[in-house]
């Protein structure tokens, strides 16, 4: 959903810069000054609403991995991190970022989204009982964060081995099937969504006729 957004917005913004043309040369059109402004001003707003979000949580900022490892280690909590404030300012925020054109890595910030609808989660009654019991937390959460890299990039084993580096400090051994399971729905949920976005060898595109090729580790020669 994410990734429709930012992409109905790059087109609205694409749109805006080649809405009016200058008529003056026929055979080399390009963008008016009015145009190319009104698309960097767009850009502009987009980049000042993710800094103005972050601003009013501050514990949306940044990637969330290294506070992740901070939770996993014990002894630090940090207030509202896994909170449904984060994962708005986090979701609305990353979309307003990548809109704007700004350079921002995917792992991260989804590691971050899984572990708050993660937590979110244990406030209903079926999931109660992972709030209580911390070591059923702490293997939630690590599930979350494999969860994450397979949202960000598609590969269910690199999740599952980065979860594991996340919580270097002790691995429930029986959280390790219940993180093959999620990762691997989330990648074939994944593919069902975007059929190509996650192909080795590429979509053809239409509109465009280009073929978009992807990086895909390796870890997910085993995945359907």
């Amino acid at each position: 959903t994410m990734d429709k957004t930012v992409s109905s917005l790059e087109s609205s913004k694409i749109s805006i810069l080649l809405s009016s043309v200058n008529a003056t040369s026929s055979t080399n059109p390009s963008p008016t000054f009015a145009s190319t402004l009104l698309y960097l001003i767009v850009s502009l707003v987009l980049a000042l609403i993710a800094l103005v979000l972050v601003r009013v949580v501050p514990m949306a900022t940044g990637s969330g991995i290294p506070r992740m490892k901070s939770l996993f280690s014990g002894g630090i909590y940090f207030h509202y991190f896994l909170s449904w404030r984060s994962l708005f300012v986090k979701t609305v925020g990353l979309t307003c970022a990548y809109a704007a054109g700004l350079t921002v890595g995917k792992e991260g910030p989804f590691v971050h989204i899984s572990a708050c609808v993660a937590t979110l989660l244990t406030r209903f009654s079926p999931f109660k009982r992972y709030a209580d019991v911390s070591r059923l937390r702490h293997g939630l959460l690590a599930t979350a964060c494999a969860t994450g890299v397979v949202a960000a990039f598609g590969c269910p084993f690199g999740g599952i081995i980065f979860a594991i580096e996340a919580v270097s400090t002790y691995f429930v051994v029986r959280s390790l099937p219940h993180m093959f399971i999620s990762t691997t729905v989330a990648s074939v949920c994944l593919r069902f969504y975007d059929p190509g976005q996650y192909s080795p060898l590429g979509t053809l595109n239409d509109e465009t006729n280009d073929i978009k090729y992807v990086t895909v580790c390796v870890c997910t020669d085993y995945s359907l």
